[in-house]
């Protein structure tokens, strides 16, 4: 055991520590050889630290300046990749690649603008569909409530009255019938309770023969309408509309006889009523002229005009008996 080595060569060992130790070592010399290596790999430590040091700092130096203003030679570095030029070709690529994808979808678009414009300049066949009445069954209210009585409207020899009805879903809701003998025959919903007051009711010259047309309103855009005839005093109704708008009578094929026509949507699309044969058909000039900009129609000029991307165009109707919208 070198149990002295730690202190024995302190500058502060007492004498009688290093005569010990001396005496040891005669008896035994391992103690001193243990020193030695110690010693030794002391030194060898320190000698690596400082290599491991000086390639530091050499590395250090050999991008920069030297110590001492001298240069160290080192060996050339091999040149790098060129990877921004890759990355730049690639983004060229790309964007080659992408004005290609652009330019076919401008091409298609143009394409099917030129198709548009080649169907809009061409007559166009105006498709009748048959026409749902939307009226309701005329029904007797023999109990109906004083209370429950909203307004009446005077018009000729006729009384319509304005009432709601408890047993409605919406309570807001008004009806409107007709009073002979006595007896209110309801027609239908007039609109809502916000709107009653202006609940209108007046003739109409349509298909030929005139109607009593009832008005009411649902809503800023929400219009109703009642088109009826009055027989041995009891309201036939002919036709319900809701639109956003009440509709209007024009002759818009020009055979002298004033149809129906209204607007609703978005885009604002124009659909024509006729009544063939005793029976109501109607047409949509939108879908018929691809309109995805709107259409609407003028009753001056008694012509259709088409929104798109170009400007406008006009069309009217001719022939009575299979309607086409023709450009002028």
């Amino acid at each position: 055991m070198c149990q002295f080595a730690n202190y024995a060569c302190y500058s502060g060992a007492t004498f009688a520590q290093r005569a010990r130790l001396y005496r040891h070592r005669r008896q035994n010399g391992a103690c001193e050889i243990k020193v030695k290596k110690q010693a030794y790999s002391v030194v060898l430590i320190a000698a690596l630290l400082l290599a491991a040091g000086w390639f530091a700092m050499e590395d250090g130096f050999g991008r920069g300046d030297a110590p001492d203003g001298q240069a160290l030679e080192r060996e050339p570095e091999q040149a790098p990749e060129p990877k921004r030029e890759y990355v730049k070709e690639r983004v060229q690529e790309h964007m080659q690649a992408s004005h290609q994808d652009g330019g076919a979808g401008q091409a298609e678009a143009e394409a099917e603008q030129q198709t548009e414009a080649k169907q809009q300049a061409s007559p166009v066949p105006l498709a009748f569909k048959s026409m749902a009445s939307g009226v309701e069954k005329i029904q007797p209210l023999r109990s109906l409530a004083k209370s429950d009585i909203i307004r009446t409207i005077a018009y000729g020899a006729y009384t319509f009255v304005v009432f709601s009805l408890p047993e409605a879903a919406d309570s807001m809701e008004r009806w409107i019938g007709l009073k002979h003998d006595n007896i209110v025959y309801r027609i239908g919903t007039i609109g809502g309770e916000a709107y009653e007051s202006q609940i209108e009711v007046g003739s109409i010259e349509l298909f030929g023969q005139s109607y009593i047309r009832l008005t009411g309103y649902c809503g800023a855009s929400c219009a109703v309408e009642h088109y009826i005839e009055v027989k041995d005093g009891m309201p036939v109704p002919l036709l319900f509309l809701n639109a956003h708008a009440p509709a209007r009578a024009a002759d818009w094929n020009g055979d002298g006889v004033n149809e129906l026509i209204y607007e609703e949507g978005m885009p604002l699309d124009v659909v024509l009523i006729q009544r063939r044969e005793g029976k109501l058909v109607y047409a949509s000039v939108g879908q018929a002229l691809h309109a995805t900009q709107g259409v609407s129609y003028e009753d001056g000029e008694r012509r259709f005009v088409l929104y798109n991307g170009q400007g406008e165009r006009h069309y009217r109707i001719t022939d009575e008996e299979h309607p086409t919208l023709v450009p002028e």
